[in-house]
């Protein structure tokens, strides 16, 4: 079987077809028109381009896009591509593709896509960011997405930017009518903005996101002055998520996650923010406040720990998940399993690998103290060789 699927951003479209196994059998991507007629058109045409590659035609389209469609009337609300407010753009691209469409926010779509196999693969609690011509966020609870009567879970990008400084008071006007939102702050456009409003030399060619990195990575003062308020101002903001949600894992996803070195340095830039949190807090308590793992997480070593329960079979969706990291060019991944132990799945990074393996050896120690006492009351269940000396020799082989 054959799936096909639409990606509806500001600044492009890509349709794609996947197989039974969720390998692309079609990818086709093109720019998004300003006009609301040329966008159902610029849609059928790529759709129909992923049709001849993948020599299927599709029976049903899935589509991820910003906003929602009001449960009431359906028409678009809360869109930074305003021009689909109050139209009924799922029903429209129904009529122009001639073929049922399910439409669905594309925040919403990544939640549950990371929760699922991805980044947030086996966590309770994922709150994914995308980073974009918008910003938007969508929460995925239990392997399900967390949507709220009004459809509104998630909408962290029209929340004020917190702790604002006097300079970022009223803050800019954003498209809903407020200010200061934190959109208007994070978005690509927002990042060229707040440069261009900045001391650069008049007459200074305007530079949109990717510019802005070059010109950064060059050595132009501006520029980083911008990726630091950017990043600052990410973190600030994810601290509230984290004060509210106390999310397992925060996944970035958008043009502007892949910001060079942004994922890594987030955890310390949101920490000032982070109720009781402290620059010094031991790994394991850090895994209990904080994110443990973020889409491009950079250099940081990440040590991974699966139990494998009464056999030796490891969670396929752990597994998974580590390869997904190791595949990251440079990235440290360390794998361990413990068999016999329960079937717990903990995540730990640090910027020092030796913080972080310690943090390992805590936890494994408890987790051998927990199946000690099961055993000493209710008998072992299998054999096992999950001893604290046996802790300590597969850690030491893991980060040696």
């Amino acid at each position: 079987m054959i799936r096909f699927g639409v990606d509806f951003g500001g600044t492009k479209i890509e349709a794609a077809a996947l197989d039974i196994d969720g390998r692309f059998v079609a990818r086709v991507r093109g720019a998004t028109p300003p006009d609301y007629p040329d966008r159902l058109d610029a849609t059928r045409e790529v759709l129909a381009e992923a049709e001849r590659q993948a020599g299927v035609v599709a029976t049903r389209v899935g589509v991820g896009g910003p906003g929602s469609p009001s449960p009431v009337s359906g028409l678009m609300r809360n869109s930074n591509s305003t021009v689909l407010n109050d139209r009924p753009f799922p029903a429209d691209l129904a009529r122009v593709l001639a073929r049922p469409v399910r439409y669905a926010n594309d925040a919403d779509c990544l939640a549950l896509s990371e929760a699922t196999d991805g980044a947030g693969a086996g966590a309770d609690v994922v709150f994914a960011v995308i980073l974009g011509t918008g910003v938007g966020a969508g929460v995925a609870v239990g392997g399900r997405v967390l949507q709220g009567p009004n459809g509104l879970a998630g909408e962290w990008g029209h929340n004020p930017l917190p702790w604002p400084r006097d300079e970022e008071r009223p803050g800019p006007a954003c498209y809903c009518g407020a200010h200061g939102c934190i959109e208007t702050w994070l978005s690509g456009p927002a990042l060229a903005a707040d440069l261009a409003a900045g001391p650069r030399a008049a007459g200074a060619t305007p530079l949109d996101a990717p510019a802005i990195v070059r010109a950064a990575e060059a050595g132009d003062p501006a520029c980083r002055a911008a990726l630091e308020r950017h990043a600052e101002r990410l973190g600030r903001s994810l601290a509230t998520v984290i004060n509210l949600l106390d999310p397992d894992v925060v996944v970035l996803a958008g043009g502007l996650s892949q910001l060079p070195g942004l994922a890594g340095r987030l955890p310390s830039l949101w920490t000032p923010w982070v109720f009781g949190a402290s620059p010094t807090q031991d790994p394991a308590r850090f895994r209990h406040w904080s994110p443990v793992t973020l889409v491009r997480p950079g250099l940081v070593p990440f040590f991974v720990v699966q139990g494998t329960g009464d056999n030796l079979v490891p969670h396929r969706q752990t597994r998974a998940f580590v390869d997904r990291l190791r595949a990251q060019p440079g990235q440290q991944v360390f794998y361990l399993e413990l068999p016999g132990a329960p079937h717990a799945f903990e995540v730990f990074h640090s910027l020092r690998a030796e913080a972080a393996a310690s943090a390992v050896h805590r936890f494994c120690s408890s987790i051998v103290a927990r199946q000690m006492a099961r055993d000493l009351t209710e008998g072992p269940a299998t054999p096992s060789d999950h001893g604290s000396a046996a802790v300590d020799d597969r850690i030491d082989a893991e980060t040696r």
